[in-house]
């Protein structure tokens, strides 16, 4: 009887509310105290520790960020970068320049760009930053897209290109993907596909633009590069415009064996654990459905036809 009269007047329910109070205060205790940590190791750093060769066999890390997350977030997961079991050639952050140049970036990123990480400023693509620079300045080396909200697995570089070495060099490498739904020959809403980290190849993966994503030099044509039919068809789905091309040209698609939800750390993990906050695309895309009528604007445009395997 306790418990029922205790239940209707919602004891429980503000007991549990202030446990996720709390909870989240935590998280975020702890991660200034290594935010604070990170940026003391980041400012006694000397030299550099990339080997840029400028050629066809450097490897590209590549990852965009804007808003407060220019600062807040992506020198951490720069740091993360720089200490890869197997580090890149090159560390690349592409901003937008309507609000950013090198006088404008934040100390921490000033002493990051001096240890030798690479800022460029172009057009703002939004997300699609990540990745469409890169392959037109790149387009003969292999290139890996990153998160700016994210510690990186230390030997997250290691392993997407010892599954790069051992692949058939035309498959794009993930840590993440959705399986594709498919009812009667036809692909079901993007909020109906289900997550996989089932290691190997699967034509019915899509991967996901989180935890790091491998792309070989020359597997895309010219397509992927139209931002006036991206920014139109989806202005806010990198994944779904990457998956289009992909589909459009039957590129393999694999998930690393390595795979997993805790392979990479947020640098904030209460925007993880509460992804309402901010705005992010997660939030917008996924889980406002966003993601669902940008896909059937690509498979329509692009006459996309579900597989049958």
């Amino acid at each position: 009887m306790a418990y029922k009269i205790l239940n209707i007047l919602g004891y429980y329910r503000a007991k549990k509310a202030i446990k996720h109070k709390l909870h989240g205060r935590r998280l975020q205790k702890e991660d200034a105290h290594r935010k604070i940590e990170v940026a003391e190791r980041i400012l006694v750093m000397q030299g550099t520790l990339l080997n840029r060769k400028t050629d066809s066999s450097d490897v590209i890390v590549s990852l965009t960020s804007y808003g407060v997350r220019v600062s807040d977030t992506l020198p951490y997961a720069l740091y993360s970068l720089l200490h890869q079991s197997r580090r890149p050639n090159r560390i690349v952050v592409w901003l937008d320049n309507d609000n950013w140049n090198d006088e404008k970036l934040p100390d921490l990123l000033k002493k990051l760009q001096a240890l030798g990480v690479e800022f460029f400023y172009v057009k703002d693509l939004r997300s699609y930053k990540k990745l469409i620079p890169a392959l037109k300045m790149f387009p003969d080396n292999v290139i890996i897209t990153v998160d700016d909200d994210m510690y990186c697995n230390e030997r997250l570089v290691e392993w997407l290109i010892e599954a790069y070495e051992k692949s058939d060099k035309r498959s794009v490498i993930g840590t993440w993907a959705f399986a594709e739904e498919v009812e009667d020959g036809r692909y079901l809403p993007y909020s109906k596909w289900k997550d996989k980290i089932i290691p190997g190849s699967n034509p019915r993966y899509s991967l996901i633009g989180c935890g790091g994503i491998l792309y070989p030099p020359g597997v895309f044509d010219d397509e992927i590069l139209k931002e006036e039919i991206f920014m139109k068809l989806a202005p806010t789905a990198d994944d779904l415009w990457f998956w289009a091309m992909e589909k459009r040209q039957g590129i393999p698609i694999s998930v690393i064996a390595n795979a997993g939800y805790g392979l990479n750390v947020p640098v904030n993990r209460i925007d993880a654990w509460d992804p309402g906050r901010g705005g992010s695309l997660y939030y917008l895309n996924g889980i406002q459905g966003n993601n669902d009528w940008q896909m059937r604007e690509l498979i329509d445009y692009y006459r996309l036809e579900a597989s049958k395997v």
